[in-house]
């Protein structure tokens, strides 16, 4: 659902790190 688009964020970089590591939000 928009992983490598809100990856690229800033924002929620930190978030979206911890959930790629995951892949529960791939």
């Amino acid at each position: 659902m928009g992983g490598p688009i809100r990856s690229v964020m800033p924002t929620e970089v930190g978030t979206q790190t911890r959930v790629s590591k995951g892949g529960a939000l791939t």
